[in-house]
Formats: structure tokens, C-alpha cells, sequence
């Protein structure tokens, strides 16, 4: 069974309309003011082709467009990117992308899909230095539970091999981002200690990646995803490979 197809009956995070408790910060985007390409707070979600092909005439987004990226090994893999601004009232909720039901965090994991620990969700969620002054409430007063329920619930799906790239993948691009802003700024950076004009400049250089993509064309990055894909090709064969082409 397509996996993205089975995650449409499953949760995750069981919550009850957290939305509420937060003004619905994980469903809209709370600093497209500084982003001179956003017309709205609109959240653009990715995911993989074969995920939008599951939720596509089921669910309707604004906006969409796709990236096909390349490996090292010439793989190449189809990511969709798409606009939605339901708020948090998207209907039915089942049909939520992997991303939302996930939220706040995604599981790093072995490449056998055992769990290690979590890390958040989003780029903006990756700079934020303290957590009780976080504006997803989960986050903020309800972590320990969160990712208790995650170590049971996203059991089966991390054994699929395609989530064990997602997931990795997903580690590997916290590292890059994290290494591309200290070499911007010279340190560490985390969006709540900076001031008016950090946030600006932070988001300058933010935007300038979503473009350039420049934090993943670093040799240490490319060679971690494509050590992965031969790592997971070599372990589970088809099952694994099917998600690319040529």
C-alpha cells in the first residue's frame, strides 16, 4: 500500500485543536513581513511527488510547484511545494500532508528507522533558543508528552525506507542551515534574542537560500545524502529506489 495513502487514517499528535491555544502559529506564516517574495502568511509546505499525487483532487492548495533535485549519483528525486491557507481549519483534517501531523517535530532516526531523538519541524522552529518563549504551545508547555506520543506512534512509518530518507535527509538540512548562518553572522544565531534589525538581516539571508540554494550545495551536505541513498539502496533495494529516476 502507498504509504502517504495509509498516513491519511493515521495521527501522530493527539491533541485537542491546539490551533486555538496559539493563534494557529504552525498553519501560517508569522514572519512573512520580512519576506520581500510573500504576499500573505500563507505556509508553503514540501513534500514528494508520490504524497502530493495522494492528497492531489482531494485537497485543494492555492498554489504549487515542483523542483526536481539531483544526487550526486545523478538520482534524481521530485519534491512538490505547495501554498495553503486554511488555517488550521483544513477539511477533512485527515488529509493533512506528513509535515502537519508531525508538527512540531520530526524523529532523527538510524537508518534501520529506530528512533534517537526529535528536532523541529520548521526552519523558523530550528532558531528559536528558548523554548518557553515559543509561540507553539506544545512546544512550549507540552514537549516531554509530545515526543513520548512519537517514540509509539510513527513506529510503523519509520520503517518504510523512503521515510528513513525523509527523515534523515531532513537532519541533514537542520546541519546545513545551521552552519550557514554561523558562517553568515559568525555564531549561532536564534531569531528570539535578535533584535528588529537581526530579524531583518536574518530573513535577508533566509530568502537569499530559498533561491540560491546555497547551504545545500556545500561538499559535507551532498556527500551525506548521497552516503544515504547508497546506504538505503544497498539495504532495501526497490522498495527504496522507486521514489527516484534518472
Amino acid at each position: 500500500m502507498n504509504i502517504f495513502k495509509k498516513i491519511h487514517s493515521m495521527e501522530f499528535i493527539f491533541t485537542k485543536e491546539c490551533y486555538k491555544t496559539c493563534n494557529s502559529y504552525c498553519c501560517k506564516n508569522p514572519y512573512f513581513k520580512y519576506l520581500s517574495s510573500a504576499k500573505s502568511d500563507n505556509i508553503v509546505l514540501p513534500m514528494l511527488e508520490t504524497e502530493f499525487l495522494a492528497l492531489d483532487n482531494q485537497i485543494q492548495f492555492k498554489n504549487t510547484k515542483n523542483v526536481i533535485f539531483t544526487l550526486k549519483n545523478n538520482k534524481k528525486i521530485k519534491i512538490y511545494f505547495v501554498e495553503c491557507d486554511f488555517k488550521g481549519l483544513c477539511s477533512p483534517h485527515n488529509l493533512r500532508p506528513l509535515i502537519c501531523k508531525l508538527y512540531p517535530y520530526f524523529p532523527i532516526v538510524s537508518n534501520d528507522g529506530n528512533f534517537i531523538r526529535v528536532r523541529e519541524s520548521t526552519i523558523y522552529d530550528l532558531f528559536y533558543k528558548d523554548e518557553k518563549n515559543h509561540p507553539c504551545t506544545l512546544i512550549r508547555t507540552n514537549k516531554i508528552n509530545v515526543i513520548d506520543q512519537l517514540k509509539i506512534t510513527t513506529e510503523e512509518i519509520r520503517k518504510v525506507p523512503i521515510m528513513i530518507f525523509i527523515f534523515k535527509s531532513l537532519q541533514y538540512i537542520d546541519k546545513a542551515l545551521q552552519k550557514y548562518f554561523k558562517n553568515i553572522f559568525g555564531k549561532k544565531i536564534f531569531i528570539d534574542t535578535l533584535d528588529r534589525g537581526g530579524v531583518i538581516e536574518f530573513f535577508k539571508h533566509y530568502e537569499k537560500n530559498s533561491f540560491t540554494m546555497q547551504a545545500f550545495k556545500e561538499q559535507e551536505f551532498i556527500e551525506n545524502i548521497n552516503s544515504l541513498y547508497n546506504t538505503l539502496e544497498q539495504k532495501y533495494g526497490e522498495e527504496f529506489t522507486q521514489y527516484f529516476f534518472d
